[in-house]
Order: C-alpha cells, then structure tokens, then sequence
C-alpha cells in the first residue's frame, strides 16, 4: 500500500448510521487508490481490528455534543431517575475548566497524526466538516509545526452563511481562508470541498477561493425480494398502491409539520379524480424517531394527524438500524422531501445519495439541493404542502413514466458517484495544485 489516506471524523463511535456507513465506503476508495486507510474517531469507539484499516480512538469532542447538552429530560421522569443526572451535574460543576471544543479538537488532530506517524506525504480528510473543524484548522496552520503535518482534505455538507453547525464566533471561517490563502496554504497543504456542486460553488463565491464538488459516493442497494416488500408495506406488497417513504428524525427542517396536509391532500386529489382512499391508491411509511433534543410542539402535532390517516400511513419511532433503513429505502417508489427552502439551499443529505443509488423518484422543495438533483421526468418539484400533495397524485397516475426516469437518473448518478471516485477527486485536486486558489 502507498502513503496513509486518514479519515478523521470526531462523530465516529460505532457501527451505526451514516457515520460508520460514509467512512467505510471512503476507506474502501482509498484502498482502491493504492493509499492505506485509517481511521481517527471518538475516542468512546470501539471496533473490531483489522489489518485492512488502522484505527485510532482519539477524539474527545463531537459535532453532537451541544445536542446532547439540550436533550430534554422526559417531563415523568421519576426524582430517583434523575438524582444520578444531578450528581453528574455537580461533579461537573466542581471539574476544572477544559479547552473550548475547537482547541480541543485541534489536540486531538495533533494526536492522532502521532498515533499513526503521518507525516506531510499523508493526507486526513475530514468529510463532515463543521465550524469547530475549521476553527481547530485555523490553529493547526497557523503553528509553525504545520508543514510537517498531513494534506488536510476538508469537506462540508453545510451552508457556511447558512446552518452551519458548531460555529465558533470570534473565528470567522472566511477570516481563516484568507489566513490559509496569503499562506499558500490552499491548493497545497489544504484543500477545499462541498459535499455537492451547487453546495461547492455558493461556498467558492463566498470565500473567494477554490472549492471543489466531493459529492458523497453511491450505495449499494439491497436485493429486494418479495418477502421485504411485504415486510415493510404490508397489503401494499401485493397491490398497484404507491408507497412513498419519509427517512430521518421528525425534524422541522426536514417539513415533518407539513406531511399530514400533504398526505391529505394527495388523497383529496385522488378521490377527485375517482380513486377512493379506501382503494389504497398511496401508502406512506414516515420515520418519527425523535431528535436528540426531543420533538418539537409541532412535529407532536403533526403525530397525532398522521395517525389519523389509519393504514394509509405507518409511523416508525423506534430508530432504525442500517438494514431496515436501507431495505424502506430499497422498497419505495417516493422519497418525500419537503425540506426547508432556506435550510436546504444548498446544504447536502445523504437521504438524496441513498434515493438516486437506489434508483427512486424524488419529490423535494423546489429550488434546493434535493431539488437540483431531479430530472425533468425523474420528480417533482412543490413549494407548499398542497403543491406537494399534487405532486405526489400525479405520480401515482404517470408512475411508469416516472420510474424510467428515475432509474436513468440513478444510473447517472451511479456513474458519477462511484465510490472510487472519491479518493480520485481528493487526488485530482492534489495534482491540479494552486491553479483557481
């Protein structure tokens, strides 16, 4: 094998979700570059040994961790539940100051380049990049020991002026790229990314600077049999209904409050045009796992509709491991995704990638990401939850039509998106250099 390809993800702690799923996919892209992956996670994680992928337990912070901090106690919880949670408190209380996250992490980087003696012929990427990343980058390039660390390849899915988690106040991140450019560092010793083009050239036009598109590699869809479909759709299995599916925690950002008015009026268009609900023309599996603050007044609102609707829609609380996730996306014709307009501009989502891999019809807010990557005949487009409900039954009535398009859509992206193609890109960027920085 060639020179170390290090992924750095703070987030990284077990087998589960998007995380472990990304990383996985790029340690395999950098296997197939001729480079030797690693590794650098939460220092929490644990994992099997491998002498395929180096791995390094490092770091003490994560991008979730101010989440963790707001998570709601349950409003029963008994006073005997939550005397530990006081005495964790007053422990902390009394504990000495530690370094703010971003300094934090910027240890933790140093550290875990020693671990695994990377020198300045390897490279880290840190592909979920947020504003302690930058931050902590700032203070690594800004040392005078940073010529002797690794290539840092730095890609975000956020929207730096827009939801960009974790940001650090008095460290403007475009006050960094200046920093990075008058030091020759961009195009050299750091490279930039947005996990999509859209995403990638909005953030090359704010910093004034050279950003390249590293969209998230494809996945592998599951074979589907007949005993999955019935699994996870019930009647729907056997039937002309079309099944629309809604992934992720109950989140307003991601429209959640919307969904019982779409489902509605999808239904109410149908029953116009002389297909009763009771014909089953639409079935809709919608995730409702809460987020890690707990739900909002809203999404509990829009709950209690949606069970309203009967069969119609099946609500999932519980959290879904990587196979039943994988298999609901697998077993749809619809990726519903009324995301927020001024959330999702330009911000990128895995829920997109798994869609167009698995070759589904997308229906998403107009003039955002998700949007952007619909063909003419692969989705539709609504801006209001009636729009979207109107979407929907027209899917149902041309479906043939839109899922050829869908299918040539995922071919494209599959194409595109190859999972080699990842570490390539990394690489390319490397041997066109300075040239736009």
């Amino acid at each position: 094998m060639g020179s170390r390809f290090a992924i750095a993800d703070p987030s990284l702690r077990d087998t589960r979700g998007h995380h472990h799923a990304l990383s996985t996919r790029i340690a395999e892209s950098a296997r197939i570059a001729g480079l030797s992956p690693a590794w650098i996670c939460h220092r929490s994680a644990s994992f099997p040994d491998s002498n395929e992928l180096a791995i390094a337990p490092i770091f003490s912070v994560s991008m979730y961790d101010a989440y963790e901090k707001n998570r709601k106690p349950q409003a029963d919880a008994a006073w005997s539940d939550r005397l530990p949670m006081i005495g964790s408190w007053l422990a902390a209380k009394r504990k000495p100051q530690s370094k703010v996250p971003h300094e934090a992490l910027a240890a933790d980087i140093r550290e875990g380049a020693a671990r695994l003696k990377l020198t300045n012929r390897d490279r880290m990427l840190f592909h979920t990049a947020d504003g302690h990343t930058y931050a902590a980058l700032h203070l690594l390039l800004s040392d005078d020991r940073a010529e002797s660390l690794p290539v840092f390849h730095v890609c975000t899915p956020y929207d730096p002026v827009g939801v960009m988690p974790n940001r650090v106040a008095d460290m403007p991140i475009v006050h960094s790229v200046t920093a990075w450019k008058a030091r020759n560092m961009i195009g050299r010793r750091l490279f930039l990314y947005g996990e999509n083009e859209r995403l990638s050239a909005h953030i090359a036009n704010v910093w004034k600077t050279r950003v390249d598109a590293l969209p998230l590699p494809a996945v592998d869809a599951p074979v589907t049999t007949p005993d999955m479909v019935t699994k996870h759709w019930d009647r729907a299995a056997e039937s002309g209904t079309l099944k629309i599916v809604h992934l992720g925690p109950a989140r307003l950002e991601k429209g959640f409050h919307l969904i019982p008015d779409i489902v509605a009026e999808a239904l109410r268009v149908l029953e116009a045009d002389g297909i009763p609900a009771k014909a089953e023309p639409l079935r809709f599996v919608i995730q409702a796992t809460p987020q890690i603050v707990g739900y909002n007044p809203q999404v509990l609102k829009a709950i209690d509709r949606l069970r309203s609707f009967g069969d119609t829609v099946r609500l999932i609380t519980d959290t879904l491991d990587d196979k039943t996730y994988a298999e609901l996306t697998a077993t749809s014709d619809v990726v519903l995704m009324p995301y927020g307009q001024k959330e999702y501009a330009y911000r990128s989502s895995g829920v997109v990638s798994e869609a167009l891999s698995m070759d589904k019809i997308i229906v998403a807010t107009a003039n955002t990401y998700p949007a952007s990557m619909i063909a003419e005949d692969s989705g539709l487009t609504a801006s209001t939850a009636m729009e979207f409900g109107r979407a929907i039954a027209r899917i149902y009535e041309e479906r043939d039509a839109f899922r050829a398009g869908a299918v040539r859509q995922g071919a494209l992206y599959r194409s595109n998106c190859a999972p080699n193609r990842y570490v390539e890109r990394c690489l390319e960027a490397e041997a066109s250099g300075s040239k736009g920085a």
